[in-house]
């Protein structure tokens, strides 16, 4: 099997009340931590919620390893056939 593409996800939600001019200025930053490998759920970085340079809620970011057979072609399959013989 070959890895071809991870999902990323929080485990929690987080709300806050805001006006109207107070969430044109929400920003939210993701930071990745350097990771040579990983597992499932894994913390992979955190996304932090900041409005006015104040940081409101940290969270970690986790993965989800994404596992897709890979697809034999017919010459493949053929030598598999020949071989369960």
């Amino acid at each position: 099997s070959k890895i071809k593409n991870d999902n990323l996800f929080v485990k929690n939600n987080y709300s806050m009340t805001l006006s109207n001019d107070e969430i044109k200025k929400v920003v939210l930053n993701y930071n990745f931590l350097e990771l040579n490998d990983y597992t499932d759920d894994s913390i992979v970085g955190y996304i932090e919620v900041k409005l006015d340079d104040n940081i409101y809620h940290k969270e970690p970011i986790y993965v989800k390893k994404i596992v897709e057979e890979e697809k034999e072609n017919w010459f493949q399959r053929f030598k598999r056939w020949l071989f369960n013989w």
